[in-house]
């Protein structure tokens, strides 16, 4: 058998909603040489491993070649493994975990339907690892959110919260986790509808905030609900939601066949000096500008570039992760283990920084992650 087995399915739809099937690899974007990785441990088998890792989930991680890196990697070090890989949809990562069919699952953050799937199947969260940070431009593989407006717009910078007024209505709490928090909820008062509001003034301080985003049910809406909404889902009314849809005559052109959602918001925007979007920074062009983000009131915003979405510093970067099923209290299992740790070494985050796409994790990262397979 080849050591590894792949069933991925293209698709034109996965780039926006980060849950769906995957492009062709987009090739490099990143060079190699861009991260110094020197701080992070080299791998060091702890035990020998034999036999097959199952892998369900993202096909991302193979549409390019970070997965076939791992995979070769791994083998010099245990020649006796082998892998089993289903790659294509991310929605069949946690099933495939809980359901005992794959060992590991990979996808983007675990949504609230498949954290309580997978607790109310197995009595316990999934063991979620992660494995790399999502790319700086590259839509599909967890690209950081850009916050866009107009080039007119004199706003330079904007706190997560005013973010939450902006796209989101009042709401009776919020959800961390599967348990809802009643003392997360707030009212109409932290509702942002005009630029005013924000401290802007003259001509601009009446004048309506016009909001575009994607439609609720992608997995990129979902993921800012969390980030912004308390988890809540609850969105401005008034939001103009975008869906991917076939590129027709007159739309602007674009490598993909699909007009995705994320460039139509980018669009929107730029054709209208009182918009704010939420889309990717690959969609930025000289009629819009990106906000720098403040995590918090009073501290200055971090403005949206390659080095602030690795360390972390962008408040809202993304990431990638592979899920196993561990009981508290209980070994992991033994190969999924040494995999992981192997993922989480130099050679393992350099084969990352090889494919040129995600963005590898800094060693205070790999140290947190590290911590979770003891």
């Amino acid at each position: 058998m080849k050591p590894i087995s792949i069933l991925v399915a293209l698709g034109l739809f996965g780039a926006v909603a980060g849950r769906g099937q995957v492009p062709p690899d987009p090739g490099v974007f990143y060079p190699a040489d861009k991260f110094d990785l020197a701080d992070l441990p080299h791998y060091v088998p702890e035990q020998k491993i034999s036999g097959r890792i199952r892998i369900w989930g993202s096909g991302y991680i193979a549409a390019g070649k970070t997965l076939q890196y791992w995979e070769e990697g791994f083998r010099r070090f245990h020649p006796q493994a082998d892998f089993a890989v289903r790659l294509g949809d991310s929605l069949t990562a946690i099933p495939a975990v809980y359901t005992g069919a794959a060992d590991l699952g990979s996808g983007p953050r675990i949504s609230w339907n498949d954290l309580k799937a997978f607790n109310h199947t197995l009595g316990h969260d999934p063991l979620a690892v992660m494995v790399m940070t999502g790319s700086f431009n590259v839509p599909g593989w967890n690209a950081a959110f850009a916050i866009l407006v107009h080039r007119d717009n004199p706003l330079a910078s904007v706190t997560l919260e005013q973010l939450g007024g902006i796209f989101g209505e009042s709401r009776d709490g919020g959800w961390k986790g599967i348990t809802w928090h009643p003392e997360l909820a707030r009212g109409p008062e932290g509702n942002i509808r005009s630029w005013g509001q924000l401290g802007l003034t003259g001509e601009w301080a009446g004048r309506s905030i016009h909001v575009y985003g994607a439609n609720p049910r992608y997995g990129i809406s979902q993921t800012l609900s969390d980030a912004l909404l308390a988890g809540s889902d609850r969105w401005n009314a008034s939001m103009r939601c975008f869906t991917n849809r076939p590129r027709e005559r007159g739309d602007p052109p674009g490598t993909d066949a699909a007009f995705l959602a994320v460039q139509q918001i980018a669009e929107a925007v730029a054709r209208d000096p009182d918009g704010i979007g939420f889309t990717s920074i690959a969609f930025a062009d000289t009629r819009t500008k990106v906000l720098a983000l403040s995590p918090r009131v009073g501290e200055p915003g971090i403005a949206l570039t390659i080095e602030n979405v690795r360390n972390r510093t962008y408040p809202l970067a993304d990431e990638s992760y592979l899920y196993a099923d561990r009981v508290p209290g209980q070994p992991l299992d033994p190969k999924v283990r040494e995999f992981l740790r192997y993922i989480l070494s130099r050679e393992g985050q350099e084969a990352i920084a090889r494919d040129g796409k995600y963005l590898p994790l800094t060693a205070a990262m790999v140290r947190e992650q590290l911590k979770k397979l003891e």
